[in-house]
């Protein structure tokens, strides 16, 4: 005889969409998301997180599931709250699986923005217009990044810019991918900065090249520094791989040192080899620009994208139709 009274038989979307909530009910972490769920449960504060296995790391770490947060209340989770997720993460962990928690990294877009308005559509000045727009980049900002597994896409921010205001004709979008080193003073310094995104090569300008300089574009830059005792120099891919230290203005290139690294194009990592950094122009640390072979800039692992104010500048052109 059939049983009556119980539910009817579940579909397999019904069964997909239940099956999370069912293991996280068994306070087990067995997929991504469980840990992902467990945590923000337990832990008010942490407003996002991406978890994925160590075997996607670099260099891998195969045995272990890499946990990275970001938190509402510290800009960095403290070493004691990283350990407080651990301790309650732990248990609910495969007995071969070693949890670990990781620092988000930041990727930040550089924005320059030209843009082309009405004045016969509007009683805004330039610079009220250059306000809305640089309103519309932070608006932009808040509402699409700043979340792991996020993309940039150029083509949206320059459909909000479009947007922003009726008098707005058009709108023209560069940008650069951005992240920072911390070297220390007057010591070696190694390191490999990971864009995660491919890099657009240049052509090769040479020394004698000088006046061509204004209109070269190298997938790497980076801000200011002293390096020999030279002031104004600054990190410069050559082109063709290697990582060079120049000193270059509008109209002359000077090579420092013609090989200090490497530059991989298709990955996006750059390798900065035994660089001592005798003093940083700017702030405490170095940005290094990146020029991303896509207009779309995805963001990986442990980095956050986001667009800061201080990295966007707008220019406005009127003109009247």
């Amino acid at each position: 005889e059939r049983a009556s009274g119980g539910k009817e038989y579940q579909s397999l979307d019904d069964i997909k969409f239940s099956a999370p909530p069912a293991l996280t009910t068994q306070e087990r972490a067995v997929t991504s998301n469980d840990y992902k769920t467990l945590v923000q449960n337990e832990f008010g504060d942490i407003t996002d997180m991406i978890v994925y296995g160590g075997d996607e790391a670099d260099p891998p770490q195969f045995g272990k599931v890499i946990m990275v947060a970001s938190s509402n209340t510290y800009d960095t989770l403290p070493a004691f709250r990283k350990q407080q997720i651990i301790d309650f993460i732990n248990p609910k962990s495969p007995l071969t699986i070693e949890p670990v928690m990781q620092d988000p990294t930041f990727l930040r877009v550089e924005v320059k923005c030209d843009v082309t308005y009405n004045r016969n559509e509007t009683t805004s000045s330039s610079s009220g217009i250059q306000t809305i727009v640089q309103d519309a980049i932070s608006t932009f900002n808040t509402d699409n990044l700043g979340k792991f597994n996020k993309t940039f896409r150029q083509s949206k921010l320059i459909e909000k810019i479009n947007e922003s205001d009726d008098s707005i004709l058009s709108n023209e979008v560069s940008t650069r991918m951005i992240k920072e080193i911390n070297p220390t003073l007057n010591e070696g310094y190694t390191n490999t900065v990971s864009f995660y995104n491919s890099l657009k090569p240049d052509n090769p300008v040479t020394v004698s090249q000088g006046a061509s300089l204004p209109f070269s574009e190298p997938a790497i830059e980076s801000g200011l520094f002293t390096f020999n005792s030279t002031t104004g120099a600054s990190f410069r891919d050559d082109g063709d791989g290697a990582l060079q230290i120049v000193v270059a203005n509008s109209s002359a290139l000077t090579i420092l040192n013609s090989n200090v690294g490497t530059v991989d194009y298709a990955s996006g990592n750059v390798t900065i080899s035994n660089v001592t950094v005798n003093a940083i122009a700017t702030g405490t640390t170095i940005k290094i620009f990146g020029r991303s072979e896509e207009a779309d800039i995805v963001g990986k692992l442990n980095d956050l994208i986001e667009i800061k104010t201080d990295d966007t500048t707008v220019t406005v052109k009127g003109t009247r139709e």
